[in-house]
């Protein structure tokens, strides 16, 4: 009997390979394998590539920000120019004024001569005396000191 079993056991050791059972479910192991691989290496592309991405977008916008801050500073400049030129305006404004209150006491102090004389009996008799007409003083005008337009923080070293 011991023959029988152990030619029985030799047939079937022939006839069923373990190797063969499980070979289809180690094929389909290493397909798996290797798609999850494939899987990995693509999310590590896109890792490296996000990565990349990141790092222009971050120096671009630390370009932003710097052009921002000279953007920034150009601004501050114009508006101290803008309140320079107000101040000229207004200080010209006044001088023009002043100056045309001035013109029209000085011509408001001519007296045009009449096309005729009047006869001597009802003339004055004292001669023609020139008379200084009294012209009033021009409203006060406060000019602007350079040093209050141009803040001394701002002059180069």
């Amino acid at each position: 009997m011991e023959s029988l079993v152990e030619a029985s056991s030799q047939e079937l050791a022939t006839q069923i390979h373990p190797d063969r059972a499980v070979q289809s479910s180690l094929n389909r192991w290493h397909d798996q394998t290797l798609q999850c691989r494939q899987r990995i290496e693509e999310t590590a592309a896109g890792v490296v590539k996000t990565r990349a991405e990141t790092d222009e977008v971050q120096a671009a916008v630390q370009l932003l920000r710097d052009k921002m801050q000279q953007l920034q500073e150009t601004f501050d400049e114009i508006d101290q120019i803008e309140a320079i030129v107000n101040t000229v305006k207004e200080t010209y404004n006044e001088v023009a004024a002043s100056v045309e209150a001035v013109e029209k006491a000085v011509a408001a102090s001519h007296r045009t001569k009449p096309l005729f004389q009047l006869p001597i009996a009802t003339r004055s008799a004292t001669p023609d005396i020139p008379v200084q007409p009294y012209f009033p003083p021009p409203p006060p005008v406060q000019i602007y000191h350079t040093d209050d337009l141009f803040n001394s923080s701002n002059k180069p070293a």
